[in-house]
């Protein structure tokens, strides 16, 4: 695979950041995304040169519901080339439907799994075996509903593909294999 070089605001990605902050103190924030207070601080304060990470901005999307692309680059990304399956399958997918009135939904985020998953093979059963999640929850994530950063590792290490597949912010690159107990 071929190193890609990304041009991120890390500036614009910091004010991002801190309009999902709003209403929050920083220890409440910190806590809200699961991070220490000096995380939030090394990055947020009025004298702060840290950049945010990618596991905080990360975290920052599974706490708010919001994309990593729009956390990224303030808004969805769509590629020039040729589109992928699961791409012609997300312009066909109607995302006006949203019958729980749920605001942390991620459409894409279940399509991207559901294809991954099918793509292997597998069924929901036997991906709950591997990643040891409950078949309804792997089943709420398919249908768009957000979850834990855990179980999105749990979920990307059975389904052998990175977090950053899963959640929209990178390629579809498989990880190393895990170790499944027989």
């Amino acid at each position: 695979m071929k190193n890609k070089h990304l041009d991120i605001d890390f500036k614009a990605v910091t004010r991002r950041i801190a309009m999902e902050m709003k209403g929050y103190s920083p220890s409440a924030w910190a806590e809200k995304v699961g991070v220490t207070i000096n995380v939030v601080s090394n990055i947020h304060s009025a004298k702060a040169k840290q950049n945010p990470s990618l596991s905080y901005i990360l975290a920052v999307a599974v706490a708010t519901g919001k994309p990593m692309e729009y956390l990224l680059w303030g808004g969805p990304l769509y590629r020039l080339s040729n589109p992928s399956p699961m791409e012609i399958r997300k312009s066909q997918h109607d995302y006006s439907q949203n019958p729980a009135g749920d605001s942390a939904q991620d459409p894409e985020m279940g399509i991207r799994v559901q294809y991954w998953r099918k793509d292997m093979g597998l069924s929901i059963l036997e991906v709950s075996q591997r990643s040891g999640l409950p078949v309804d929850l792997i089943t709420k994530i398919e249908h768009g509903y957000h979850t834990t950063t855990d179980a999105i590792v749990k979920l990307a290490n059975a389904l052998r593909c990175s977090t950053d597949y899963i959640l929209g912010c990178g390629g579809n690159s498989v990880s190393e294999p895990p170790k499944f107990k027989s």
